[in-house]
């Protein structure tokens, strides 16, 4: 700004992108606050950066339900990715109830991510019913099942099994 330039949101995403990189959350969020603070457009990617980023910090999760009203109140539309990384917020947090009203409220079928982060919650609750439910939506809807996923699949298989057995 020194200069006479404005930043836009193409720039600011960039820095916030800088900040989760660097595993600074904080700095990103700094960048946000400052962001909206000069009136500067917020983009979906704005959102995915800071809210992917939430999940990955186990410390930050809190801050997701303020980021998710922003982008409600910036009326942004997530994408499956987001809402992959919100359920995973919820889980962190311990709050199944949260995870599974995201899940709900998602038109089917979804992305195996958000299949994935779901079937992850359901197990890490002992939930499944909820789980079981997750692999009908899956079967129904025949989702192409990414490496990650498959991956997270084969970890809730053993967690269910461990789970009958107990």
């Amino acid at each position: 700004q020194q200069f006479g330039l404005r930043p836009d949101t193409k720039i600011y995403n960039f820095l916030i992108e800088m900040y989760c990189n660097q595993h600074d959350l904080n700095g990103a969020i700094r960048h946000f606050q400052h962001m909206r603070l000069m009136n500067v457009d917020r983009s979906l990617e704005t959102y995915e950066l800071l809210l992917s980023n939430c999940a990955k910090s186990g410390e930050q999760v809190g801050r997701t339900k303020a980021l998710w009203e922003a982008m409600r109140s910036d009326d942004i539309k997530p994408s499956e990715k987001l809402f992959a990384s919100l359920i995973d917020c919820a889980r962190l947090r311990g709050d199944f109830e949260d995870g599974h009203a995201i899940y709900k409220s998602l038109p089917q079928p979804a992305s195996d991510a958000v299949y994935a982060s779901m079937i992850e919650l359901g197990c890490e609750e002992s939930r499944l019913d909820v789980v079981a439910n997750v692999l009908d939506d899956m079967e129904k809807a025949n989702v192409a099942v990414s490496s990650e996923s498959r991956l997270h699949l084969l970890v809730a298989t053993v967690r269910l099994n461990q789970l009958a057995q107990a």
